[in-house]
């Protein structure tokens, strides 16, 4: 029998609160986000010291070696329903949070054409392809 070696990751999240003055709701919410970039910098003390290890989500396999930790034998494995994804800009963000009705959407416009000889696309998913595609861009839906 091989022996293998497995590493393993999840995600375990950590809780903190500080204090900050602000004159009203959209000034602490300001100095909130400065003080996370503070953070990241090293200028403010890093705040969450309180891990939930009772909530990890994301348990994977990172990785698999063989025995002579020469070949990776398997990579990236989920072991739970948890799927990290980074938003890289705004629109990325949108097309996540509108991901379901995207997909929804263009089940909707393969099911009509799936079943009409007619060329001509109905003006209702016409119209949910496009808020969708607005969402998207950032304007209104």
């Amino acid at each position: 029998m091989r022996t293998y070696t497995i590493l393993f990751a999840q995600d375990i999240p950590h809780y903190g609160s500080v204090e900050i003055e602000a004159k009203n709701d959209a000034d602490a919410l300001r100095r909130a986000k400065k003080y996370w970039r503070d953070v990241k910098i090293g200028a403010e003390t890093w705040p969450l010291n309180d891990a939930q290890y009772d909530s990890a989500v994301s348990a994977r396999i990172v990785l698999i070696y063989d025995e002579a930790g020469e070949r990776e034998m398997a990579h990236d494995v989920r072991l739970d329903d948890y799927i990290l994804l980074q938003a890289r800009t705004a629109r990325d963000e949108r097309t996540l949070d509108n991901a379901k009705a995207i997909f929804e959407a263009l089940e909707s416009v393969m099911r009509w054409w799936a079943h009409t000889d007619d060329d001509e696309m109905p003006a209702r998913l016409f119209d949910k392809a496009h808020c969708l595609i607005a969402k998207v861009n950032g304007g209104a839906a």
